[in-house]
């Protein structure tokens, strides 16, 4: 069933970030709103449980993105996996545990997209417009990332709340 609430907010988040962000902003620098919510799933819930919902979501992610195929699958796998390793030497409830982790996601996904490219062509280099649009999505994202995360993890909360309500039961968010 919490199935039912992980892959909306992720067609939410690809809509935001495919169809309202471009025209709200330059498209080019907004960062990848999915990155909150794998760093959520990573967070909050076991792998058994959201490694598909990170799957499914890199393959939507994927699938619109215009990119080469795999790059948001590969991210978000290996950002899911680096954040279940890591959190049960942190508090998951953590502002800086939740600031690192937004930086992280950001830096791995331009380190994927980098190296991706650097596959394609022998010679190495990095322009200076691409390292000031990363610059850039990185200060956006530790700016509004926080507030992505927390509005997800209170969706839940309420979607948990209306469960148990409706249902007489839970879905085993309790942490949330």
């Amino acid at each position: 069933m919490t199935y039912l609430v992980y892959i909306p907010i992720a067609i939410v988040l690809i809509v935001m970030q495919t169809v309202v962000l471009p025209v709200l902003f330059f498209a080019e620098r907004s960062y990848d709103l999915m990155i909150i919510l794998v760093l959520f799933l990573g967070f909050y819930r076991p792998g058994t449980e959201s490694l598909p919902v990170v799957l499914v979501a890199g393959i939507l992610s994927d699938s619109f993105s215009g990119g080469p195929f795999g790059l948001c699958t590969t991210t978000y796998f290996w950002l899911f996996v680096g954040v279940k390793m890591l959190i049960p030497l942190f508090h998951a409830d953590s502002w800086l545990v939740l600031f690192v982790g937004i930086l992280s996601g950001v830096v791995l996904e331009h380190g994927t997209v980098w190296l991706a490219l650097t596959m394609r062509r022998t010679p190495w280099h990095l322009s200076a417009e691409s390292f000031r649009t990363a610059v850039f999505q990185i200060v956006w994202a530790l700016l509004t990332g926080p507030f992505v995360f927390h509005m997800i993890k209170g969706f839940v909360g309420v979607w948990d709340i209306w469960f148990k309500k409706r249902f007489g039961s839970s879905l085993d968010l309790d942490e949330v």
